[in-house]
């Protein structure tokens, strides 16, 4: 198993609404969170990253699920960064958690390092499931 990795499963569908499992972990924390996105937003973080890549992250990529804060459900939010010239990238992963509190205190931020290739991998995988995303196939950043 990898030390480090961003997993998205697909548990729910209902007309272009899914419900997804966010399974994020480092060397430190391991976090998951249950959101609701739509297919749009899953298309959204496919042509993000595809951009991303082929402009070798001249600047940061932002994704967000939906909305921080109380007033939704749960989301997630990721910036990609370039860490430096040999192709090493840095990633800020939040998650809210749907636990009973308040998601704006029931939250955690943590950091992910991967490389060009690995985000090709991920974007080629978010580019498979985005005609045909079956329950339970997951999409990761690091293959297991």
């Amino acid at each position: 198993m990898t030390e480090s990795n961003l997993i998205f499963t697909k548990i729910w569908e209902d007309d272009g609404l899914y419900e997804i499992k966010v399974k994020c972990f480092n060397a430190s924390i391991s976090v998951s969170t249950n959101i609701y996105v739509t297919e749009q937003k899953i298309q959204a973080l496919f042509f993000g990253l595809k951009l991303f890549i082929d402009k070798a992250g001249c600047s940061p990529l932002d994704w967000e699920s939906g909305s921080k804060g109380n007033e939704t459900t749960p989301s997630v939010c990721i910036r990609l960064w370039k860490k430096d010239l040999c192709g090493h990238y840095r990633a800020e992963v939040y998650l809210e958690f749907n636990d009973g509190g308040d998601l704006n205190s029931h939250n955690c931020s943590m950091y992910l390092d991967c490389e060009t290739q690995q985000l090709v991998c991920f974007c080629d995988q978010l580019n498979k499931v985005s005609d045909k995303w079956e329950l339970n196939r997951s999409v990761s950043l690091f293959y297991e």
